[in-house]
């Protein structure tokens, strides 16, 4: 056996050595290295090598020693393998090495090259005889050549294989381990063989995940330990990520060392990360040093020994630092039970990858407990490796921006702008300069919300664009500029935003110039830094010098935007911005002088009282003492005084100004509404009737009646927020019959035919039912789940997110009205069975709707707090699960989906982490009601409903067939029922793949060990326990008679009493609990015949069946022109 081995390394040595082109570089004769190999002595020592598996870089020496002394006369043996180190080191850093490269003589140099590549070939001859070091255990390979072909983008491996060649990396890593005692190339296998060895089960099972990445960055992850200086070996942790930044840079590979770089488990902190970087962070995390005596070895650790590893060796841990590794702890386990859910092992010792995907079906509706929340996680972690893979790179995003462009219906290009904001951190820079260019395009779009959103987004990436560099950097080493900064694609904007291409039209220079505002509002808004700040406030104010603009409609949209612009206490730097707005204070416009108005109240409350720039408005509010035409003037004069602290009379001056047009108080209503009053008098006049009405407790109702239709015809955004936010605050002044008149005001103007105004609504509308009395609001509740379900998906939409926001600020209801806990509870679980009816609406967009309101309004709350949002969880964590699935991957659904779960997932990881394991209730009892449920009836539901109010969770069967009518296709049955049943907070679908044949006392078996923690009940109608075969034969082990029963009777039956005597008689025979129960008459008569058969007829069924099934049956035209004996 060693004689093979001995000739195969040998071979390879011939084959490799004795290569032209490597003779060629080193300056060789081949004829002396054939010589050399073919000595006796030489294949002695190589057969020694192999057979004590010694493979060392000194093994290597002592083997090529005697060639390096005919070729270097002067050939030094002693450190000879230390100056090879610095030699090979010096290629990748040759700032690193300690050694004088230019006093090395060719013949040296030849030595060092002839030397690293006898290493190179027999470190690879190492790596496939499995020898008992770690290297040889965990050989460090790359991708097969198959695997190379089948990437994405191949070049960039390629570069990254060919430097590390280039470069004798892994030689000079094995030189280094040697000589310097440092472990880290062993580090490095193992974390190579463990992100290899899950990448490609991963690959295997069809996820999105580029192998090349991978592999590169495995190897590449640490290659900055090497960079490192004698003087920074200390800080060599903190400092490597640098190094290895610049190796990448260097070599062109910016994907790969992007990943290789960002591997700190710190970096998990981020929410949103490419699969390959949760691999790699996942490998590294598990591959430490482990202390065997006085020598440190590697060792590949599960990941909870990994962590406690971790926490023994830290530094400075203190209680917050903990936590923080907890938390990343809690992110890697996560993602680990998601790849064991898909089937991946992750024992390394097994080295077993799972060649192709297992189908595995996963039963939501079986799951209890902590299971579904395990699958909630993992369905957020797929959508989230599925989404990041859409924004892999520029060309990917690109395909993304596509679809948005494309995008006829401007409510989905608006969805398309949420998904850009929420995932614009995640974004590299070239990424977000694409996004921009996007977002400028739309600022031309005809509408208002596609517009604002637009112009917010760019505020938002230029804020979030600059990286900064969160690693630790050497003490001599100041971080290269990089080539644009925020401050450049600021001021690059604001050219573009104020001075439009000439070539556009006037209105759409008019649309662009008028998002300044909304731009800057998002840029200030989103700052990280006082340096950012500072920045960003010098180049807007540039555009306040001098008179720039002489057109009103750029000095309006410049004083509109003055009030976002972030104050500083240094006069010098703000005059820009003072001058200008004390110039406007002076001007005949009126919009002009009272946005001015506006933005001093502001200012007035915020600045420092001792500037120059108050004293000066003081002295214009002391030497201008005026009435104004305009009532909103005078009420703004008044409020500045007050601010201004003038003297009493002055300030008494201004108010009878004001109290002037109080007499005209209804004027002020009227202008309100007309179309020709400036946006800043209606803003203005808001606050003056607001004020007005609750400081004289009059006409509170027409106020409010007032707000109401500002709310739903204004068509400026401030100036409906303005009148939402005033009516709300209004409410509590309202008698409980003029609530409800302004909710049910509210709920028709939903119906209106202008989407661009109704959309507005339900964020106020959401708000305002809440100070109805309870049953009031019970009424209206109960009214919006029939509406939701009968309207169309506008109206469904706009319903839904009423319903969301109600939900969000529901817990203030408690402190409003006082009421039995039970009745608070129901109404909050009908009003989340409402969202539940969007999740299964037939309609897409009803759908996305559902799904959005659930996510962002609710579990993305910022007002809400844990212990609330866990109360919601408990009630629809399960629902959302059965109701979710299966799941879309494309289209715009996906994209909500993503951001959906994305904030369950945050939640659950908020609560686990600040509150303790969140813990599900598990019934005690099932109840499993089989039938043909063709279609499913309100007779049905009431069932369900009645045996649910018994403290049940109720599982439908669905049977394939039925012998005694031709049923509808399964799939039609199933969805009707879906849809009947998705407010039903405990009632799900039995699934169809696990049949249950009542007769079969092993398929009976079988659905008690799927409810191993609930005793099962089956519900049947009387008839079923007379007639069916299965309770005529004989009772034996897991036979239905060994079944707690619920029976249902109808009353109308009449039974005579000889067959009331036999339903006893079978009931003995029943072992368990036997329960009866009874329809109200009114839900008895209706049956799933008289159901076909009114369909059949052209006949109503709207008292029959559930409204949404109805539309869905109707518009499927199912049940239609039936045969006779059905």
């Amino acid at each position: 056996m060693n004689n093979s081995l001995v000739n195969e390394l040998y071979n390879k040595i011939s084959k490799k050595i004795l290569h032209a082109q490597i003779l060629d570089d080193i300056s060789l004769d081949k004829e002396l290295v054939r010589e050399y190999i073919e000595d006796p002595l030489f294949l002695k020592q190589l057969s020694s090598m192999v057979k004590k598996k010694d493979y060392s870089c000194q093994a290597v020496y002592l083997l090529t020693q005697p060639i390096f002394r005919d070729i270097d006369k002067k050939h030094q043996s002693s450190h000879y393998l230390y100056r090879v180190f610095q030699f090979a080191l010096s290629k990748s850093f040759p700032d690193t090495v300690d050694l004088s490269l230019k006093d090395i003589s060719d013949n040296c140099r030849n030595t060092f090259l002839l030397y690293l590549e006898f290493l190179r070939v027999i470190s690879k001859f190492q790596k496939s005889c499995s020898d008992l070091t770690f290297q040889g255990k965990y050989s460090l390979d790359f991708l097969t050549s198959e695997e190379k072909t089948k990437l994405e983008n191949p070049a960039e491996y390629k570069r990254f294989l060919k430097a590390f060649n280039n470069e004798y990396i892994y030689e000079m890593m094995k030189l280094s381990q040697e000589v310097l005692k440092f472990n880290t190339l062993d580090h490095i296998c193992g974390v190579n063989w463990i992100a290899l060895f899950i990448g490609r089960q991963l690959y295997n099972l069809g996820l999105p995940v580029d192998l090349g990445r991978i592999s590169g960055a495995a190897v590449g992850h640490d290659i900055g330990k090497y960079g490192c200086k004698n003087v920074e070996v200390e800080r060599t942790p903190y400092l490597h990520y640098y190094y290895t930044d610049m190796w990448f840079e260097k070599h062109n590979i910016p994907y790969i060392g992007h990943i290789a770089v960002n591997h700190s488990v710190w970096d998990l902190e981020l929410e949103n990360l490419p699969l390959e970087s949760l691999i790699l962070i996942y490998a590294d995390f598990r591959v430490k040093n482990a202390n065997n005596g006085q020598k440190e070895e590697m060792k590949i650790y599960n990941l909870k020994d990994s962590f406690q590893v971790i926490l023994e060796k830290l530094d400075n841990v203190d209680e917050e630092k903990r936590k923080r590794y907890c938390r990343v702890y809690d992110k890697l386990k996560d993602f680990e039970d998601y790849m064991i859910n898909l089937g991946v092992s992750v024992e390394v010792e097994g080295r077993e990858i799972t060649s192709s995907k297992q189908d595995r079906k996963l039963y939501y509706p079986l799951m209890h407990g902590q299971e579904i929340i395990q699958n909630i996680k993992f369905l957020s972690i797929e959508h989230n490796i599925d989404l990041m893979h859409e924004l892999r790179d520029e060309t990917s995003l690109n395909s993304l921006l596509e679809l948005a462009r494309s995008e006829k219906d401007w409510n989905n290009l608006q969805e398309y702008l949420q998904i850009f904001n929420e995932y614009s951190t995640y974004l590299t820079q070239k990424q977000k300069m694409i996004t921009l260019r996007f977002c400028y395009e739309q600022l031309t779009h005809p509408e208002d919300e596609i517009r604002r959103r637009s112009a917010k987004l760019i505020g938002l990436l230029i804020a979030t664009f600059d990286e900064d560099y969160r690693k630790e950097i050497p003490r001599d080493v100041s971080l290269k500029p990089p080539a644009i900064t925020s401050v450049n694609l600021l001021e690059r904007y604001l050219k573009y935003f104020l001075k439009p291409d000439h070539k556009k039209t006037a209105l759409h220079q008019s649309r662009i110039i008028n998002c300044t505002e909304d731009m800057i509002s998002s840029l200030f808004s989103n700052y990280r830094n006082n340096y950012q700040v500072s920045n960003y406030r010098k180049s807007v104010l540039k555009h306040y010098k001098k008179d720039q603009y002489a057109d009103e409609e750029r000095q309006l949209c410049l004083i509109k935007t003055a009030k976002y612009i972030s104050t500083c206490s240094d006069e010098k730097l703000m005059k820009a911005l003072f001058d200008y707005i004390i110039k406007m204070l002076k001007k005949e416009n009126h919009n002009l002088r009272l946005t001015a108005l506006e933005v001093v109240h502001d200012l007035i409350t915020k600045a420092d009282k001792k500037l120059k720039f108050i004293n000066k408005l003081k002295r214009i509010f002391v030497n201008n003492i005026n009435a104004s035409e305009l009532p909103a003037e005078n009420y703004l004069n008044m409020k500045i005084a007050e601010l201004l602290k003038l003297d009493e009379d002055m300030v008494k001056r201004y108010t009878e100004f004001y109290q002037r047009d109080l007499a005209k108080i209804q004027h002020i209503f009227l202008s309100n509404l007309k179309t020709s009053t400036s946006g800043i008098i209606k803003k203005i006049q808001i606050e003056l009737l607001f004020e007005y009405t609750l400081k004289s407790q009059q006409e509170e109702i027409y106020t409010a009646l007032h707000f109401c239709n500002i709310l739903k015809v204004s068509g400026i955004e401030d100036i409906r927020n303005l009148a939402g936010k005033a009516l709300v605050n209004l409410m509590p002044s309202l008698s409980f019959q003029q609530r409800n008149d302004i909710a049910i005001e509210l709920l028709r103007a939903l119906e209106m035919e202008d989407y661009q105004f109704t959309k507005y609504i339900p964020y106020y509308l959401g708000q305002l039912i809440l100070y109805l009395t309870p049953n009031e609001l019970e009424e209206l509740v109960d009214d919006l789940i029939d509406k939701i379900k009968q309207s169309d998906p506008k109206l469904s939409s706009l319903m839904l997110r009423t319903v969301g926001i109600a939900i969000a600020n529901y817990p203030k209801y408690r402190e409003r009205f006082s009421e039995e806990e039970k009745l608070f509870e129901n109404r909050l679980s009908k009003m989340v069975g409402i969202l539940l009816n969007g999740f299964v609406h037939y309609n897409l967009k009803v759908k996305q709707a559902a799904f959005r309101v659930i996510g962002k309004e609710i579990f993305g709350s910022k007002h809400i707090s844990l212990e609330e949002k866990n109360h919601i969880f408990q009630l629809i964590a399960k629902k959302i699960l059965t109701l979710l699935t299966p799941v879309t991957k494309e289209g715009l659904m996906f994209l909500i989906n993503c951001t959906g779960l994305n904030y369950m997932y945050k939640f659950i990881s908020d609560y686990n982490f600040f509150k303790g394991n969140i813990k599900l209730e598990v019934l005690g009892k099932i109840a499993f009601f089989p039938g043909a449920f063709d279609p499913f009836s309100l007779s049905h539901k009431e069932i369900v409903k009645a045996i649910e109010a018994l403290g049940f969770e109720i599982f439908l069967a669905v049977d394939e067939f039925s012998w005694s009518k031709r049923t509808q296709p399964h799939l039609f049955r199933k969805k009707i029922i879906n849809i009947s049943i998705a407010d039903e907070l405990n009632v799900y679908l039995y699934p169809e793949d696990l049949p249950v044949n009542i007769a079969n006392p092993e398929d009976l078996k079988a659905l008690r060990e799927n409810f191993p923690f609930s005793e099962v009940y089956f519900m049947v109608g009387s008839d079923v326990i007379l007639n069916a075969s299965a309770y005529q034969k004989s009772k034996r082990k897991n036979s239905i008679h060994t079944f707690s029963h619920i029976i249902f009777d109808r009353k109308s039956l009449q039974f005579a009493e000889k067959k009331e005597e036999r339903i006893q008689e079978a009931l003995k025979e029943i072992k368990g609990e036997t329960i009866r129960l009874n329809l109200t008459p009114s839900y008895e008569e209706i049956s799933s015949t008289q159901i076909r058969n009114n369909i059949d007829e052209n006949r109503e069924i709207s008292r029959l069946i559930d409204p949404l099934a109805q539309k869905y049956i109707y518009e499927n035209s199912l049940y239609q022109r039936e045969p006779q004996y059905k």
